[in-house]
């Protein structure tokens, strides 16, 4: 019911969000807030439904669908030859709480821009992301500042707490300079401070590794079977 709730909301908004574009092509560089707060107020107030066929049925815009379509055709056009050319590419949108994936094929020609087509049943979801890397960082960090990530030894428990919180704020952070730079030297709050390296980091998601590599190959193993 609240998937149903939210699709309407969305399918609500895309209409209206056509009729004000329709509404002001050509007009944007000119428009003023006083005339895009009479719009938005009379948008409100209009009823949107005999428009409803114009929206695809069942055609919810995934995040990996959505990020395939909008980034890459710059990239793509440079690889391509005069005559028409497919490619297979496979995105894979890694966010906070989940990483997702989807593939298309890409049709480019000479006159005209990339073409994207998903490729049924390949929009995959997993909750391999971002907050798990944090997670599995978190302890690498406390221990590298000998720190007992369990018991907080030798630390006390109000101190483990304050530089908990202190990590818990900068973890991405230090996440995005052990990535970048294969180490991180670290200086928390009440002088807890260390090294750590990002072979350390890189054996610890192992098994979450597997994960997402286990479903882009199924993926990619349905796509050309």
């Amino acid at each position: 019911s609240r998937a149903a709730w939210a699709r309407q909301v969305m399918r609500q908004a895309l209409l209206r969000g056509q009729v004000l574009a329709d509404t002001l092509a050509g007009r944007w560089e000119r428009l003023t807030a006083r005339q895009l707060v009479s719009l938005m107020e009379e948008l409100r107030a209009l009823d949107v439904t005999p428009l409803g066929h114009l929206l695809a049925e069942g055609a919810d815009v995934r995040e990996p669908v959505a990020a395939g379509a909008s980034r890459f055709s710059s990239g793509i056009l440079s690889q391509t030859g005069a005559g028409l050319t497919r490619h297979a590419l496979l995105v894979v949108d890694a966010g906070a709480g989940t990483t997702d994936f989807a593939m298309f094929e890409v049709a480019t020609g000479a006159d005209r821009p990339p073409r994207y087509a998903l490729v049924r049943n390949s929009v995959r979801m997993s909750t391999v992301a971002g907050n798990t890397a944090d997670l599995v960082l978190k302890p690498l960090v406390l221990d590298a500042c000998g720190i007992g990530s369990g018991s907080g030894a030798p630390r006390p428990a109000d101190d483990l707490t304050f530089i908990c919180n202190d990590l818990d704020s900068r973890i991405r952070e230090l996440k995005q300079i052990l990535v970048s730079r294969g180490s991180v030297d670290i200086a928390l709050s009440l002088n807890a401070t260390g090294r750590l390296l990002l072979e350390s980091f890189t054996h610890a998601m192992q098994p979450h590794a597997t994960e997402l590599r286990v479903i882009r190959d199924a993926i990619v193993a349905s796509t050309f079977t």
